[in-house]
Order: structure tokens, then C-alpha cells, then sequence
């Protein structure tokens, strides 16, 4: 069939929605699918087969985020000459609405994957709070109270308008079903390209490789986090933990891989409390080379609470990194605490979490070959027949809903006279003399 995914997130951007989406791309069409893509323009963006562009501009909260400002009569041309099946989006703004109106447009299926957690952004929205530091307490709880509501409505509304909805977790599927979202909510774990990471685990060069990049000794006990450097991901917590790591480990060292709004505040707040050359904050860097990151670190830990499956996890788990993760729903199927990663509520935790990750290499390889069997489990493979599964089955009933309108129309006017011979018959026995 021909698939067409309409997103506002894409490469170059790194994000969990950008790896999910490219794994699901190359899953569906190893199954023999054709697979376009509706995304924003970038000037970064590399030229690829069936990818189409609109064009956008950068988020006003963040310029690496960007949002289509138009529908050309190029990309409904686009639309029309890949001659699409269904329409899958991946998000509730801008292409995510450009979608559902080509989808009713074009009476096709529409099935949506909802990817964020909304309710945990809220503070992108109230700007103002950090602007204006003496208002009122109620204000700022008004604000917050219209934020959620327009979150819930948003999402509900959107969902609604869809065949089919698809939640990464259980945790996602809870909360729609708490917005009340009306359309069949089917629960399907993002896959993961496993190739890449256990490629970099079996390559001896890898971790070496990675840490000449970073200027990194062999030797030095080191704790990765990659992804968006934002405050959802309280990456302030694993930054304050780092110095009763380092003083239990000397040399022991923090890299964050990636990009977001919370850098220069995250790199002031780790200048304050570490030793020089006591972190790596590397920026962005090519997707190609990520599985190498994993591999120069001896630990990954993530502390974010907004996950809606947190696919970084995973990778890490392929590339036989121990992991440390806080406790959290989005985790429950990946982590089995002490078996195949290491889990923690605050801050104490964490830090005895990475001392036992970074000085206990048996510990530590037991739990990196637990994780590295678990991640197969969320295979790409997997991921893609799941997702052919939602999409013959979403085509299959909207086939069927056409078929029952098609054959009301077609007995309407016989079914309007046999009730109108009963009315005229109901109403004799009422008034006839």
C-alpha cells in the first residue's frame, strides 16, 4: 500500500518522534509498502527519495523545532501523484492538520500516533512566568489550569477526527482514555533499528573512536545522556548527583549529546558544581555516529518523567550500555530493576545507581547483555508488522462503514415509504370516524 506519514518532526532534527518515524518508514517498506513523507523544510535536510517539504519557519520557544506556514499547490500535487492508501500523522499541529484535511479530502483512512505528553511541555507556554516574577500566584495557576484545558481539548478533538489512534505505552493510552478519546486506541511500542547499535557493540573501535572525538581518556569512569537538552528531561538532577559520583569515582565524567533551549543554563549549572573537564556538553552531532556515543560511555541515565516511551533507553539497552532510568510508567516494559537496567526515584538513588554502573564491571556487563536481549523485543520488525496490522484493519472498517452508508442510500427512499405507509395506517386508527 502506499503510506503517507505527515510530520513535524524530521531529520536532521534528533528526536524519539524523528527515530520513530524513520524506523517505521524502512520497517514498512522492507515489507514491500511505499512510504512518502510530509515534513518541514530545513536548510540542513539532505535530499531524500519520496520526502516531500513544505515550507516552515522555527518554533518562536525554539529555533531547532520548526512548523509548516502554508499548504502549496505543490504539495497537494505531491499528495495526489503518490497515490496514497491512508494517512498516518505524527503530530496534532501544522502538517498533523495539513494531513487530516488531505485525508478527508481524499476519503482515506486516518490513523494518528500520538507522541508527547503534552501536559509535562506546559511550561513552553506560560512564557511569561519567568518574565514577570511578581505575579500573582492565582494568575499563574489560571494560566496553567487554561493550558491543561487546551492541551486536553486539543488532543481530544484531534484524536477524534481519526479512525485509529496509536499509543507508544499503556501510560499514553491511559491519558487519552482520560481526555476521552472516542477511536480505538491501539498500544505499539515504537520499534528501534537494533542493526546500528549492536553493530556498534561488536565494533572494538567504537567506544575508542568516540572518546579521541571528545577528547575523553580510555580510563575515565563516564556517564552519557543523549537526546533534547530541555528541562522535561531534568537533566539538572544527573548534573547535581555528578559530584558525589566524581568523589566516589576521580575522573569520573558527564557527556550530554544534543541540542534544546536548556543548554547555556544546564552548562552553567555543571561549571558551578563539577571539576573542569569534569563534562562534555558535544551539541549536536550526525545521526550516523550516534551508536558510537552510547558505546564510549560506561552507564546511560535518563531522569526524565515525560517519556512517552523513551526510545533512548533502548538504544542504549542495544548498544550494551547499562542504563540507569527514574521510575516511571514508560519504562515499565523495557526495565526490570537490577536484571536488565537499574531504576531510581531521586537523587540519592541515582547516584548509587552510577557508582555501582561505573565500579562494578561485572554487575554492570550482566546488565548491559540482560538489556541487550530485552531490546529485541521492541524490534523494528516487530514495530512494522504491528503497524500493517492497525492499518488493514483501520482500511478494513472504514471499507466496511462505506459499504452499510452506500446501501443506506441506495434503500432510502424504499425504507421512507414503508414508514410513511405506516404513519398514514397509525394515523386511520387514530382519527377515523
Amino acid at each position: 500500500m502506499n503510506i503517507g506519514i505527515f510530520t513535524d518532526s524530521y531529520r536532521p532534527e534528533i528526536s524519539g518522534v524523528v527515530s520513530s518515524i524513520c524506523t517505521l518508514k524502512q520497517a514498512l517498506e522492507e515489507r514491500g509498502h511505499r512510504v512518502s513523507i510530509f515534513a518541514p523544510s530545513n536548510v540542513n535536510a539532505e535530499d531524500e527519495e519520496r520526502v516531500f517539504r513544505l515550507p516552515s519557519m522555527p518554533v518562536f520557544f525554539e529555533k531547532s523545532l520548526r512548523l509548516a506556514i502554508g499548504v502549496t499547490p505543490e504539495a497537494m500535487s505531491a499528495i495526489n501523484r503518490h497515490d496514497l492508501d491512508l494517512v498516518h500523522t505524527q503530530t496534532e499541529f501544522s502538517i498533523g492538520v495539513f494531513g487530516k484535511i488531505a485525508a478527508r479530502m481524499l476519503d482515506l483512512p486516518l490513523i494518528h500516533t500520538y507522541h508527547t505528553m503534552y501536559k509535562d511541555y506546559l511550561h513552553y507556554l506560560d512564557l511569561g512566568a519567568k518574565r514577570v516574577p511578581a505575579r500573582p500566584p492565582k494568575r499563574h495557576d489560571v494560566i496553567r489550569q487554561l493550558s491543561e484545558d487546551m492541551v486536553r481539548n486539543l488532543s481530544r478533538d484531534f484524536c477524534n477526527s481519526c479512525d485509529t489512534v496509536i499509543a507508544p505505552t499503556d501510560k499514553v493510552r491511559d491519558l487519552l482514555a482520560e481526555y476521552g478519546v472516542k477511536p480505538p486506541v491501539k498500544v505499539l511500542p515504537s520499534g528501534v533499528r537494533l542493526e546500528r547499535f549492536e553493530a556498534a557493540a561488536r565494533d572494538p573501535e567504537a567506544r575508542g573512536r568516540a572518546r579521541r572525538e571528545l577528547g575523553i581518556p580510555e580510563s575515565a569512569p563516564l556517564v552519557a545522556f543523549i537526546g533534547r537538552v530541555a528541562q522535561e528531561k531534568s537533566i539538572d538532577m544527573v548534573i547535581r548527583a555528578m559530584p558525589a559520583v566524581i568523589a566516589r569515582l576521580p575522573g569520573a565524567k558527564l557527556l550530554v549529546v544534543g541540542e534544546g533551549p536548556e543548554r547555556q543554563a544546564l552548562e552553567g549549572l555543571a561549571a558551578e558544581l563539577l571539576p573542569p573537564g569534569g563534562f562534555i556538553f558535544a551539541g549536536s552531532r550526525p545521526w550516523a555516529g550516534i551508536p558510537d556515543y552510547y558505546r564510549a560511555a560506561d552507564a546511560f541515565v535518563t531522569a526524565s518523567v515525560t517519556e512517552t516511551q523513551g526510545l533512548t533507553v533502548l538504544e542504549a539497552m542495544a548498544a550494551e550500555v547499562p542504563v540507569a532510568a527514574r521510575q516511571d510508567p514508560s519504562f515499565a516494559s523495557m526495565i526490570e530493576d537490577g536484571k536488565d537496567g537499574l531504576l531510581f526515584s531521586g537523587q540519592v538513588e541515582l547516584t548509587g545507581a552510577l557508582v555501582k554502573l561505573l565500579s562494578d564491571p561485572a554487575l554492570a556487563r550482566g546488565i548491559a547483555v540482560a538489556a541487550r536481549d530485552k531490546a529485541r523485543s521492541f524490534s523494528a520488525q516487530s514495530f512494522g508488522e504491528g503497524a500493517e496490522a492497525v492499518y488493514d484493519e483501520a482500511i478494513r472498517r472504514r471499507a466496511e462503514r462505506k459499504a452499510s452508508e452506500r446501501e443506506l442510500f441506495e434503500n432510502f427512499p424504499r425504507v421512507i415509504s414503508a414508514r410513511t405507509l405506516r404513519l398514514r395506517k397509525d394515523l386511520y386508527q387514530i382519527f377515523r370516524p
